[in-house]
C-alpha cells in the first residue's frame, strides 16, 4: 500500500513491512519522517526504534531532511529505500544531527540537496551504512559550489563514520561526487565500490571522495 503521511516519531516503535519495499510512505511534497529523542523524559533508548521494508519517497523540505530528519536518536533502518526526496539546502534523502543511526541494506536513489549531501547530510553523528546503495543522488545549485553528491559528513567531534560493502554509482556534485568529508578524524570506508560518479570540476581538485579540513 501507499501511505501519504508526514510522521513525527518521539518514542521507540517498530514499523515493519513484511513485503520488503512494497509499503510506501509518500511525503506528498512535505518532510516524510522526523525522529527526535525526548531528552526531557529521562533515558529513552531509541536504539529500539526500527523501521524495516519501507520506501520513503517524494519528500520536500525548505532546509534539510526531506525524506528523513534525525536529531539525537539512534534508530535502525533495514531494507528501506529513500528516493526522489528534495531539500532546499542539506540532506535530500536524510539529515542526521547528534545521532547514531544504522542503515542496513538500504537504497538511496535520485535524492537531491540544493547545496550539500544529495542522499544524506551528517553532522556530529556516528553513522553506519552497511550493504547500502547510493545511486543517482546529487548536490545541485545554480549559485553556489556543491559538495557531497551522495553523502556530506561534517563532524567536529570524534564521531565514527562506518561505511561497509556499499555501492556509490552515478552521484553528482562539484566536490566529492560520492562523499565529501569535512573535519572527521575517524571515517572508515571498506569493501565498497565507486563507479561513474561525476564531479563538475572547475578548481582542479575534486575527487570522488573529497577530504577537507582535519579529516583522516
Amino acid at each position: 500500500a501507499t501511505y501519504f503521511e508526514n510522521i513525527k516519531i518521539k518514542t521507540p516503535v517498530k514499523l515493519i513491512c513484511e513485503e520488503a519495499n512494497q509499503c510506501i510512505i509518500d511525503g506528498n511534497n512535505d518532510q516524510v519522517i522526523s525522529i527526535e529523542e525526548l531528552v526531557n523524559y529521562g533515558s529513552l533508548d531509541t536504539s529500539n526504534l526500527i523501521i524495516s521494508g519501507f520506501t520513503i519517497q517524494n519528500g520536500s523540505a525548505p532546509n534539510e531532511g526531506a525524506g528523513l530528519k534525525i536529531n539525537g536518536a539512534s534508530p535502525k533502518f533495514v531494507n528501506c529505500d529513500f528516493k526522489d526526496n528534495i531539500s532546499g539546502e542539506y540532506g535530500g534523502g536524510v539529515y542526521i544531527e547528534n545521532a547514531s543511526p544504522v542503515f542496513s541494506n538500504c537504497k538511496f536513489m535520485d535524492n537531491t540537496a540544493m547545496g550539500k549531501g544529495g542522499a544524506g547530510y551528517i553532522i556530529n553523528s556516528g553513522v553506519e551504512f552497511i550493504d547500502c546503495v547510493f545511486t543517482g543522488n546529487k548536490a545541485d545549485s545554480d549559485n553556489d559550489k556543491t559538495e557531497g553528491g551522495a553523502l556530506y559528513i561534517n563532524n567536529q567531534a570524534e564521531k565514527n563514520i562506518f561505511i561497509s560493502r556499499c555501492i556509490f554509482d552515478n552521484n553528482k556534485a562539484d566536490l566529492g561526487a560520492a562523499i565529501y568529508i569535512n573535519n572527521n578524524q575517524s571515517s572508515v570506508i571498506q569493501y565498497s565500490l565507486f563507479v561513474s560518479n561525476i564531479s563538475n570540476c572547475v578548481v582542479g581538485v575534486c575527487g570522488t571522495v573529497f577530504f577537507s579540513g582535519e579529516s583522516e
